[in-house]
């Protein structure tokens, strides 16, 4: 069959909207909660880029990016389990950004 006649007949969910940010579902219906947070940390550095930004704003925001992610994967997960993976998250963007020349 060539390209053009392909037909995707298992159509599955790819992605979710949540508070504002495209969460990717995986082929087992699990989603990437943790967009969440890297989403978070890209607002964090948005003070650092531009300090007229009002800071007020940007901190509601990551509350509520946070508080989303807490509410969806936080359900019976271990403080400490959340707050590694939040690590893990800075430590994938901070480097894209620096690389991107969106941080000083």
């Amino acid at each position: 069959m060539s390209k053009q006649h392909k037909r995707f007949t298992n159509f599955t969910q790819q992605s979710r909207m949540v508070e504002g940010v495209c969460v990717p579902i995986f082929d087992g219906g699990d989603a990437d909660f943790d967009e969440l947070l890297r989403e978070s940390i890209r607002v964090a550095l948005r003070t650092d880029l531009n300090p007229t930004d009002d800071w007020d704003e940007l901190y509601d925001r990551i509350k509520v990016l946070l508080g989303a992610y807490v509410r969806l994967e936080g359900e019976g997960e271990d403080t400490v389990t959340l707050m590694a993976r939040l690590a893990a998250c800075v430590a994938d963007v901070i480097p894209m950004a620096v690389r991107k020349g969106l941080c000083r």
